[in-house]
């Protein structure tokens, strides 16, 4: 993929010779980010949920992941099994989506649309999620510290599946050698 990607680079170049493209995509690139971190900031600030201290290390946290990923994407991309890397990727992507899940269903539980059938545990005395480590994971991962029965059933049925269906073991498709034909 890299060097697919180098070739391709360097195709540009040769025939226009000019580097305005690229460094004009880059910055579309790299504004289109800053844009999205700061709606996404944005938005969680104004629902008031989060202090400052949870808001702060959570964007903190995230922008150090970002560029120790993007330095260890920058350093090791010949080197790196691209097909290991996405699907450890796309596996974080749906446990992320199993939370946001959690979450909406948490805030069907409080306008009265779903009616929580009992709570498997209560953690707010020990890792509460409006704290420091506790905001982090309710982020990252939709960590709550009261789980209801209703939350983890809907948070399987969509994981499992989920999941299986990801990590399936998909069949190349055989091409025919023409010289049996």
């Amino acid at each position: 993929m890299h060097k697919g990607i180098q070739s391709t680079i360097d195709k540009a170049l040769k025939s226009s010779g000019d580097t305005s493209q690229l460094v004009i995509l880059a910055f579309i690139t790299i504004i289109r980010e800053g844009i999205e971190l700061v709606m996404f900031l944005l938005a969680i600030s104004i629902e008031g949920k989060n202090n400052f201290v949870s808001l702060g290390s959570g964007t903190l946290v995230g922008i150090l992941l970002a560029s120790l990923i993007g330095w260890g994407i920058y350093q090791g991309t010949t080197k790196i099994n691209l097909k290991a890397f996405f699907r450890v990727m796309g596996n974080l992507l749906i446990i992320v989506a199993a939370g946001l899940l959690i979450n909406a269903v948490h805030e069907f539980i409080e306008l009265g649309l779903i009616q929580p059938v009992a709570y498997l545990y209560d953690l707010e005395a020990i890792l509460n999620q409006r704290g420091a480590v506790g905001g982090i994971l309710h982020a990252l991962i939709g960590y709550t510290d009261r789980l209801s029965v209703t939350q983890f059933i809907i948070w399987l049925i969509y994981m499992i599946p989920a999941l299986l269906l990801f990590n399936r073991n998909k069949k190349k498709p055989q091409v025919e050698n023409p010289a049996l034909t």
